[in-house]
Order: structure tokens, then C-alpha cells, then sequence
């Protein structure tokens, strides 16, 4: 699972519709809304998403969506039946909202580098980092 430091708009949708159509679901809308909230830390993106199928499709869909490779978040579900509830299969529309992350870097990260680099037995700037190793430039 990944949480990058950026959400790249496109391949989330591209797999939301991917993850939605191997199912079978039909998606209806798909929409990126404005706000995108920050955090210490990290940053959120919302998107408005709404399918139309059967339960257990939706059900599959939001599983796929748990198997994701990037952290994302479903919120605020809402089923609504959809044609007559004399057919065979009850199709329903579902309108949630997903929330993709990124990473926010932060002057910790800089601290902890610079702590890693200083640690014992961490190479010292310039050395090789396997005894033996020539450096780069080495020689000249």
C-alpha cells in the first residue's frame, strides 16, 4: 500500500473505472470535488463517485477498492433503488465519496535523513559506502 506525494488524478480514475467495469457496474459520474483538505502530514483529494448495478456488484467493486495499491478512503455511501422491484435482479445506484491521500513532506523528514547519515556506521559523506568500493571521481 502506497501513500505517495502526489495523487495523480488520472490513474485513480482510470482504476476506478476499471475496478467498476470489470465488475459490471455502470458508472454514471465520476467528479473531483474542489476542496482538498491539508493536514500535517498529509493532504486529501474527494471525489464524487456514482455507479448503477446490483448489490453484489457494488459489494465486489468496493472490495476491489479495498486491494488497491494506493491508500484511498469510501465515505458517505448512499443506495438508492433504482426501476421496478418486480424484477428478477433489483439494480441500485450508489453515490459515495472517495478520498485519495498523498504525502505532505515535512522538516522531520530532513531531520531524520540527516540523523540516518550521522548514525554509527553509516558512511560518512563522500566515503565509499562498501569498504573497498572506489568513489566516484576517484583517481583523478
Amino acid at each position: 500500500v502506497v501513500l505517495s506525494d502526489d495523487i495523480d488524478v488520472s490513474a485513480l480514475l482510470k482504476s476506478l473505472i476499471k475496478q467498476a467495469q470489470r465488475v459490471g457496474l455502470t458508472v454514471l459520474q465520476i467528479k473531483p470535488l474542489d476542496r482538498v483538505k491539508t493536514y500535517e502530514f498529509y493532504a486529501e483529494q474527494v471525489f464524487e463517485v456514482t455507479v448503477r448495478g446490483v448489490y453484489v456488484q457494488a459489494l465486489v467493486f468496493l472490495d476491489h477498492l479495498s486491494n488497491l495499491e494506493r491508500i484511498i478512503r469510501v465515505d458517505e455511501m448512499e443506495l438508492k433503488r433504482q426501476g421496478s422491484s418486480a424484477a428478477p435482479h433489483v439494480e441500485l445506484q450508489a453515490a459515495f465519496q472517495v478520498k485519495a491521500f498523498k504525502y505532505i513532506t515535512s522538516n522531520a523528514d530532513a531531520v531524520a535523513k540527516k540523523l540516518a547519515d550521522s548514525a554509527p556506521g553509516a558512511p560518512a559523506q563522500g566515503a565509499p559506502a562498501v569498504p573497498g568500493t572506489p568513489t566516484t571521481g576517484a583517481g583523478k
